[in-house]
């Protein structure tokens, strides 16, 4: 038997599920592949970044930064091995609602941190180039480590959300563990407040802060004439944007699944699973950015891996941005 999308249990039309069981079974496949690529890509590539800020370069602010940044989307990647699981057994969940909830609320701990550092990354550089005497006396290490450990707490604190509606579903003998499924999402009707406060705190309202700030920082550098182009935050800009353009289809998605009562077949046998690989895949590009963002391909062959991540996060004077 096979698990029903929620548009189809409204209608209870298995006709029709019949007709999309092959682009079903193709998109399994797909996301197969790809979520196999980002494990592998996410996982080497975090922990190589982790390894390297934690143990070879010796400890700044962007390397604090960036340390558990990568701590964050290596738990994301790691996790999306439960997802592979999960698609090899059918979309089956045979091992209970203990270890659904548990994934779960690691998973929205790991993104929930991922969001905050952003927006806490973007402020620092705002303050940066608006209180450079200041942050020569104030801006340090320990402060730094501070905040993340605070963002890290915080991120705890929002777990709760994703603990509570963490529900097994049980259909046609088959368990579904919501969030690991890729055709499947919340059914309860607290669902619908779940999904709008993770736009505003995940997206929306992040987003707004990281604009301004930019936006400030932009000014800044025109107004005070410093110099465009610094490799720091050439590789932050990267990090920043690519986490939103990743995020903003499922978020749309989410949002659509909300306000429209009847979304196309296509919508969830497609768009929805495709929307979580790229979610998934903004995980493991920020590495990528480490390395390649204002270098040119020569440079990458001729440096060591410790050489190009030593130039990625070397700190910057406070008189540049």
């Amino acid at each position: 038997m096979k698990m029903f999308p929620p548009w189809l249990n409204a209608t209870n039309d298995t006709s029709v599920y019949s007709e999309y069981a092959h682009l079903r079974d193709t998109m399994k496949i797909v996301a197969s592949v790809i979520f196999s690529i980002i494990l592998l890509m996410g996982v080497t590539g975090n922990g190589t970044v982790i390894w390297i800020t934690g143990c070879k370069l010796r400890k700044t602010i962007n390397t604090v930064w960036f340390l558990n940044l990568a701590v964050a989307d290596f738990i994301s990647t790691f996790l999306i091995f439960n997802t592979l699981l999960n698609l090899a057994l059918d979309l089956n969940w045979p091992f209970g609602s203990v270890s659904c909830k548990l994934l779960n609320c690691t998973f929205g701990l790991s993104i929930y941190t991922s969001i905050l550092l952003l927006s806490a990354i973007s402020i620092d550089r705002c303050v940066l180039v608006l209180f450079p005497v200041w942050c020569q006396n104030y801006r340090t290490t320990k402060l730094i480590s501070t905040v993340c450990l605070f963002i890290w707490a915080l991120s705890i604190s929002l777990v709760p959300g994703s603990f509570m509606l963490s529900e097994m579903s049980t259909k046609h003998n088959r368990s579904s563990c919501k969030n690991v499924d890729i055709f499947e999402d919340w059914e309860r009707e607290e669902a619908d407040v779940f999904t709008v406060c993770l736009f505003l705190y995940q997206f929306l309202i992040p987003l707004t802060i990281i604009l301004i700030s930019y936006a400030i920082i932009i000014f800044s550098i025109k107004k005070k004439g410093l110099n465009k182009s610094n490799k720091p935050l050439l590789v932050i800009t990267g990090v920043v944007f690519s986490f939103f353009l990743c995020w903003l289809p499922y978020h749309g998605l989410a949002l659509a699944r909300i306000s429209v009562p009847h979304l196309p077949p296509l919508v969830y046998y497609v768009a929805i699973p495709l929307s979580k690989c790229l979610a998934m895949f903004n995980s493991c590009i920020n590495p990528i950015l480490y390395v390649f963002i204002g270098h040119e391909f020569k440079d990458i062959v001729r440096k060591s891996l410790l050489q190009v991540f030593k130039s990625a996060f070397e700190e910057m004077p406070h008189t540049r941005v």
